[in-house]
C-alpha cells in the first residue's frame, strides 16, 4: 500500500500530462471559424478606414494642420 501511495503523484501526473496532449494536439490543424470571422472583420476595418480617409478634408482646407508652425 505504502508503494502504491508514493507513485500516486507520479501516476497523476503522466495521466494530467497526456491529457493536456490531447487537448492540445487539436489546436494549430487549419483555420478555424473564429480565425476567417476575424479575418473578414479586419478586412471590413480596412474598408471603413479608408472610407474614412477619403471623406477626410484635404490639409489645405483644414487650418489645424497647417505645415508652418507659428514658431
Amino acid at each position: 500500500m505504502r508503494v502504491v501511495l508514493s507513485l500516486l503523484p507520479a501516476l497523476g501526473c503522466a495521466a494530467v500530462m497526456f491529457a493536456c496532449v490531447r487537448m492540445m494536439a487539436g489546436h494549430g490543424k487549419g483555420p478555424s471559424d473564429k480565425e476567417a470571422q476575424s479575418e473578414n472583420e479586419l478586412a471590413h476595418l480596412r474598408k471603413e478606414v479608408a472610407r474614412l480617409k477619403s471623406e477626410r478634408p484635404v490639409a489645405a482646407e483644414d487650418p489645424s494642420s497647417s505645415s508652418n508652425p507659428t514658431s
